[in-house]
This record gives structure tokens, sequence and C-alpha cells, in this order.
């Protein structure tokens, strides 16, 4: 309480006749680090007097710290003011309000303020380095180790504008060094570290930046905060969010006359920004310390930044000429843990050598009678659907269909809507889903962009569809008598395709267009075959599985949906054209059509959960596994899912449309909390890189682009070569000739559990 309490207290502890605990709290708005080597001579010279029975002999103080808060508060009222806070307007003008860094946890809405402390050491060869690096700069060794840090920061949030606060002594006059009080200062200090300049010039501006702040260093941070009326938040500090200090003020030891005096190494309970870094200038070494808000950051994360620090300033010393960019935070352990993290050797199998329909079609051969599909009060068998897809595959080789050729579907989700895919790979071509509801600009866009062959629709679509096509494309209705006739007269056996292979285009779906023109991601059959094989062995699919169909076969996890049980035996159910957008319907189906296996779109799984009845006996108890991707899935839902369905697993992947399908995988599971849902680890025969801008593989929690390398990456996009090469690039990591990885675009990071 400052209206009552004193701002500095003593007490001594007796612990035996001559061994004593002295303990000393200050209160920071009237003590500084600066403060504490006056206080421990002034302790020193008193207690050396009182001890001989001696008058203490400290010199008179010339002015009081009241004297300089009333000359502080005169002098922000004058035209000094003015000056000083101009140049902190101009100096910070546009500046990013947040140094956002990869924080472990979600930012509180309130900070507890609790902290965690990582130290190490910096050799004594290496700070000899670095004062003669100092030196031959003109520089200081703070403006050193703070350009250095900068390099850091920069790494660390992907940002080039950084504001990193320091405290400066400001004790500018002789007068008042000597006494106790408040005079430190916060300087935020603006580095710009674009178009990746050498250290030595990030130094040269980081000693010009310095020199400019220390001569409007009078300027309280608190005014300054005033002035600029950024926006107050609860869960941050206004300006700055990062501290570094070189803590190099004289603070010597108590030495009490004749007694023997150790010290006690306190403890660091609360920090004052999300990360506080702090270099102790000690006996020809320095100690670097950072402080984190344990709200933020876990321990392993502090200690890689701390691990990375180091390694920036061994490589600076060694060449400050060097482009930051050309700079590495990563040492060759933290290589060696992420490429083993991902880069799984490829395992191939003869499956992956076979084409998507043929473990459909042995299936059909093997139980012929079993029920393959159900679509509201229609079902067919495995040999029917077979039949009718080999039937629809002979029409489309009449119509010259190809290897290699696109034929479009433009259909409700319904028993035809599998027969047109499965017809379409029998005949080696590549199918292309459209949505029906798409406008005819869109539909047309499409159409011609894929280059389709033939056009594969349903009566209520025909004219719309026929409209869009190349008047000299066939368009046909596979719902329409006269179609119907035409496959009454085809072959039930599977037609024979020369020209064809596991290499051969399966399908080309097109990107949703959000970020500009849809372009059409085209995937191989040995793609696909990768995913099913693993998610055959991820989900243990048999001929006793149910698994519903609803996602809109425009986007690929339908792929998955459609293909991977009838590849098992087991039985596919279809929703209703529109059922996806309604969490009741979707749970009256999977509790009516007993469904085991179901896919949903974060959103989705929110909004389902929030559907479920309430009731004491167990919910949807056929259900077992839950599969979940498309969008980031929350915490909190994956909590929800958990909880209320503890019987079902819950899985949670990702994926590009420019892969096949799923390429990494987490399975949630109440026992296996984490502050956000990882995206997991990569799927069989898949490579994952994390790259920063200089396609460097980045340490463990650093965020990168991710890359993808391996079996399921795709062919590229339709009619776009050049966009193809600038996405699917070389892969130097891998040892197979040719091999290449795509782009993402996406920033991950690998967390300390090896997962993504």
């Amino acid at each position: 309480d400052l209206a009552a309490d004193w701002p500095i207290r003593a007490r001594l502890l007796r612990l035996a006749a001559h061994d004593h605990v002295l303990t000393i709290t200050m209160h920071h708005i009237a003590s500084d680090g600066w403060s504490m080597g006056v206080l421990s001579r002034e302790i020193d010279a008193l207690y050396g007097a009182f001890s001989q029975n001696q008058a203490p002999t400290l010199a008179p103080l010339s002015v009081q710290y009241a004297d300089f808060a009333r000359w502080q508060r005169d002098w922000l009222t004058g035209a000094d003011l003015e000056r000083q806070t101009d140049w902190w307007k101009a100096h910070l003008d546009g500046a990013p309000p947040l140094l956002e860094l990869p924080y472990d946890h979600p930012r509180p809405t309130r900070p507890t303020y609790r902290a965690g402390m990582v130290t190490t050491t910096i050799s004594a060869t290496l700070t000899t380095r670095l004062n003669a690096l100092a030196k031959a700069s003109d520089a200081s060794l703070f403006m050193v180790l703070r350009a250095a840090f900068a390099v850091l920061m920069q790494r660390w949030s992907g940002s080039d504008d950084l504001v990193i606060g320091s405290p400066v002594a400001n004790r500018v006059v002789p007068e008042i060094e000597g006494l106790i009080g408040f005079f430190v200062n916060t300087l935020a200090l603006r580095s710009d570290l674009s178009g990746s300049p050498t250290f030595i010039e990030v130094l040269e501006q980081t000693r010009r930046v310095c020199l400019e702040a220390y001569t409007h260093q009078d300027l309280p941070f608190e005014k300054i905060v005033a002035e600029l009326k950024p926006e107050r938040r609860t869960d941050v500090q206004p300006i700055v969010q990062v501290l570094f200090a070189l803590q190099n003020a004289r603070f010597d030891r108590f030495r009490l006359a004749d007694l023997l005096v150790t010290g006690f190494a306190a403890s660091q309970a609360m920090v004052r920004f999300d990360l506080e870094v702090h270099v102790f200038e000690k006996e020809g070494t320095l100690e670097c310390t950072a402080v984190y808000a344990t709200d933020l950051f876990e321990h392993d994360t502090a200690a890689s930044l701390v691990r990375h620090y180091l390694h920036l300033l061994e490589q600076i010393v060694e060449n400050a000429t060097r482009p930051i960019a050309r700079l590495r935070l990563a040492t060759a352990a933290d290589i060696a843990t992420v490429h083993q993290m991902g880069n799984i050797p490829l395992t191939a199998n003869e499956a992956l050598l076979s084409n998507v329909e043929e473990a459909f079609e042995d299936q059909a051969a093997l139980h012929p009678h079993a029920v393959a599909l159900v679509f509201e009060d229609r079902a067919l068998t495995y040999g029917a659907l077979n039949a009718r897809a080999n039937r629809l595959a002979h029409h489309l080789i009449t119509l010259g269909v190809q290897p290699e050729d696109r034929v479009a579907i433009v259909m409700d989700r319904s028993l035809e809507l599998l027969i047109a895919i499965l017809a379409t790979l029998k005949a080696g071509g590549a199918y292309v889903p459209l949505d029906p509801s798409w406008p005819e600009a869109r539909l047309a866009l499409t159409l011609n962009d894929s280059e389709a062959a033939v056009v594969l629709t349903q009566q209520a679509h025909h004219e719309r569809t026929r409209g869009a096509a190349r008047e000299e494309v066939p368009v046909v209705a596979l719902d329409a008598p006269s179609t119907q006739e035409i496959h009454a007269r085809m072959p039930r056996a599977t037609p024979i395709v020369s020209g064809r292979s596991a290499r051969s285009l399966a399908y080309v779906i097109y990107t949703s267009g959000s970020t500009g023109t849809p372009k059409g991601a085209g995937i191989e059959h040995h793609s696909i075959v990768n995913q099913l094989v693993w998610m055959q062995r991820y989900l243990a699919l048999n001929s006793m599985h149910r698994v519903l169909q609803k996602t809109p076969i425009t986007f690929d996890v339908s792929v998955c949906e459609l293909l991977l049980p009838l590849r098992e035996g087991a039985t596919l159910v279809i929703a209703r054209p529109d059922a996806h957008r309604d969490p009741v319907a979707i749970y009256a189906t999977v509790n009516e059509q007993q469904i085991t296996t179901v896919h949903f779109v974060p959103p989705m799984l929110e909004h389902f959960t929030a559907a479920l009845p309430l009731a004491d006996s167990p919910l949807l108890p056929l259900l077992e596994d839950i599969v979940c991707s498309g969008q980031e899935l929350l915490v909190t839902a994956s909590r929800t899912v958990t909880e209320r369905l503890p019987h079902i697993t819950l899985h949670n992947l990702y994926g590009p449309t420019e892969a096949a399908v799923h390429v990494t995988t987490y399975t949630c599971s109440p026992d296996r909390q984490r502050p956000s849902v990882p995206i997991g680890v990569p799927v069989d025969n898949t490579m994952a890189y994390v790259l920063d801008v200089h396609g460097e593989l980045t340490p463990v929690g650093l965020p990168g682009e991710l890359h993808l390398g391996g079996f399921q990456v795709g062919r590229g996009y339709a009619r776009r070569p050049g966009l193809t090469a600038e996405r699917f690039v070389a892969d130097p990591f891998s040892p197979e000739p040719g091999a290449r990885m795509y782009r993402t675009g996406d920033l991950v990071r690998w967390n300390a559990h090896g997962e993504l």
C-alpha cells in the first residue's frame, strides 16, 4: 500500500548464534538495479562504522530523489518535452503493435505474470571476441548483443520490423549517481531488418538508433504510451512485449567488516513482459538469462531460444560481414532432429503399383452379394455396382475416353455419382468433380480449363451443363432412359485398357478460387492408393464397418469417403445431397444407418456435438471414428468430443488439395491435451519439411513454410506449367532422383513432442 507502507523493508532471520539471513525488500517504484549497488556500498559503510562504535561518515547528498522528481515534472512541460516527444513519435510511427513469437499457449485474457527462467553461460573466449567486435565497430558490447538479439527475434517472429525494449539507467548527471531511487527508463528501440543486410549493417543501424534514443531518454516510457495512444488491452503490454538488457551496473557484494557473507540466488517469480533476456557481465564471461511468461511459453521453447542466440553469436564473431539471412539458428543437432521427425523413409509395396479401382474389383469378385452402397431406400451389392460401373466404362470408351482424358462429373450425391467415378477410373480417365449448383459461368470456366472429353450429369442439370460445355463435348445424363438403354447393351465385364499405370492421372479437383482463379490439382493413382493403404492401417476398416459419405465431391476428402470403404469390403452409406449442412439430420443418419466412421469439418463438428441429445445412455454406441480435417480443430471442440463421446476416437488430419487428401495425422484423447490441437505427424510415405524463407530446415519451435514430399505429392496444376514449377519444386532432402516437394504456403512448426 503505497499510501501507508514503506517502500523498503528488512528482516534478520537468526538460524544459530553465528548464522543469520538478512533479507532486504525494495519496491521497484523506489529503486532500480543501479540503486542496489548504492545500497550495498552504504550498508557496508554503515555496518563498518557501527560495529566499531564509530559515527558513520557517508558523504552528504547534494540532491534528493524528490528533487529529481520535481525537476522531471517541471521539465515535462517545456519545449524539451515537445522535442523528445516528436522524436519518439517519428521513431515509432507505423511500428507493428505486437511482436508475435511462436507461443506454446494461447495468450490469456488476463496474464498471471508467472515466470520461468533459462540460463546459459557465454564463454570467456566468445565474450572476448564480442568485445573485440564492439571495439572494432566503434560500438558498445550492448549494441553488439542487442543487434544479434534483433536478428534472433526476426527469425523467431518472421517480422523485419521489430520494437524491442531495453532499460537505460537514465542517470545522466553526476549528482544523482549516488541516489537510491527509480531512475531507470525503458527505451522502445526499433529495428528494420528488411533487405537482408549484413550483420555489420545491422550493428551500424543499432548503434545509430541507440545513440539517438539515448539523447531522448529523459521522456518516461509511460509518457510515450500516453502520447501514442496505442490500443490498450488487458492481455498484452503496449508497444513493447520483449525486453533485452545488458546488466553491467556495479553491484558490489556486501562485505560487512569481518563477517563471512554469501548471497542467495533469488528465483524470478514474476515477469513484466512476454519475454525478457538479460545478459550479465561476470568476471570475463557473460551469463545469458531468458525470463519468460509461463502463460505463453514452455521451458523447452525458452531453452531453444537461448541456444539459438548463443549459436548466432558464435557465427557473428566468425564473420560479421555475412548477410543475416545466411546466419543459421539451428545447430547440427537441431537439423538432425527435425530431419528425423519429418523425413520418414519410403516403404513402397505392391499395392502402390495398382490402380485405385482394382481393390474394389477384387472385393466384387470375392463378395459379390455383400452390400456395397446405400442411398436412401436404394442399395447396390458389390457385384451389381461393379457391373453397372463396367457398362458405363465401356460407354465412355466408345465416346473416345482414353488414359489421361478428363471426364467431368456434374451430379448430386447419389448412387449414380459413385458409378460415374468408378466407371471413369475403369475407362482409364481422370474424373473432374464439379458442383451442379455453381453458376453457369464457373461451370463453363472449369469445364473448359479441365479440357473434359466427356461430361456426366443428371437430367435435372443437363440443360445448364450443356450450356456450359463446349459444343463438341458429349454431355451424358446417366438417369435418362436413352442412356440406360445404351448401358443395357454394354458388357458387364471389366474393360481392358492399355496404356495406363499407377502413374496415370486419377482425378483433378479444383481449388475454391478464394485466393484467385480456381486451379485444377491433379493426383495420380499411386498417390491415392498410398493414402487408402495408410487409412486402412490407421482406421482398421473391414467388411463390418459402415462409412457415411457426406462431403461434397468437389473437396478431396470425398475421395477417401467414397473409395476407402469399397476397397475394404465395407458398406458405403451416401447421405442426401444437402445433409452435410444439417447436424440434426447427420445425427439421425449416423444413428439409423449404424455408421461406424464419419468425417467432419471442424465447424460442423461443433454444430454436431451441440445437436447431440442429452441422455444418460451412451450416444451413438456403434460410431467408432470421427475424422476431422479441412480447417483448424479447436481445443474446445476436441475436448467436447472426447468428453461427450468417450468411446469414439477423434482424428485430426491435414492435407492440401495438391496432395492426396491427408498428409499428417494426430489422434485426440483426453490424456493428450495440448495448448492447441496439432496436425500431427506425416502419414506413411510422406515427408514433411518446415523451411524458412531461404529453404533451410527450421529447428523445433520455430515457424516455417510446410513443404511436402513423398508418394502423395500431386502431379501439379492442369494447364499451368509456370505455377506448377513455382509450387512443385525439387526436393533437396530426398535421395530419389527427380523427387519433388510441394510448397503448401502454410506456416507450421514442430513442437517438443515431434508433432506439427
